[in-house]
């Protein structure tokens, strides 16, 4: 497990896109989760990356820094 929490939004879209890529080598060898509250209106989303494929799921809505939670998940 991964996470990251209004951590991302401070590097640039490269500097991401590098992370996502490291994640997806990674998940080769196993399934990562990769679990992030970020954003302007922050939201709570569990990614798994698998050697197959990557899925979101968005599990909650929050306010910054998760004071608050409005779950959304079933």
């Amino acid at each position: 497990l991964v996470y990251a929490t209004v951590a991302l939004y401070q590097f640039g879209a490269d500097r991401i896109a590098r992370i996502q890529e490291m994640l997806r080598e990674a998940a080769r060898a196993r399934p990562i989760w990769l679990l992030t509250l970020e954003g302007r209106n922050p939201k709570l989303t569990l990614t798994r990356h698998t050697a197959a494929d990557s899925r979101e799921h968005h599990l909650a809505n929050a306010s910054p820094h998760a004071w608050w939670l409005e779950w959304t998940a079933n």
